[in-house]
């Protein structure tokens, strides 16, 4: 199965070499990055309107 997908990693790899290029040069100028917490996977719904 990892062989199926290599063609799509390979076709995005100067992609994400970019994107990396960006990053780092953007923390290097001082930005910072954030690691913000994820939203629940399976949220509940919202609550039901009051009568």
């Amino acid at each position: 199965m990892i062989s199926n997908h290599l063609n799509l990693v390979e076709q995005q790899r100067q992609n994400a070499e970019s994107i990396s290029a960006q990053v780092a040069q953007y923390v290097a100028a001082g930005g910072r990055i954030e690691q913000l917490r994820s939203p629940p996977r399976n949220p509940l719904p919202p609550p039901a309107p009051a009568k």
